[in-house]
């Protein structure tokens, strides 16, 4: 896990505690869950746009077509493993 170091004004770091210990954590654990509240969602959010995009670009499967539901007549020999 990386460390990271930011100057905090007095202030915000009590309430920081304070918030920390209504929810029984240590300042530090507060910090990283407030961070995973806020950057995780904007990532997921960022892959599902881009799933979304790529599948927007897809041609659905017509199951009627023969190119779905030919089949490949191609023989084939079984492998042999020593």
């Amino acid at each position: 896990m990386a460390n990271l170091t930011v100057d905090l004004p007095d202030e915000l770091l009590e309430a920081l505690g304070a918030r920390a210990r209504l929810r029984g954590n240590r300042p530090e654990a507060e910090v990283l869950t407030i961070i995973e509240d806020h950057v995780l969602p904007e990532i997921r959010l960022g892959l599902e746009s881009l799933l979304t995009a790529v599948g927007q670009r897809v041609q659905p499967i017509d199951e009627e077509s023969p190119e779905f539901t030919r089949r490949d007549q191609t023989s084939v020999e079984p492998t042999e493993f020593k």
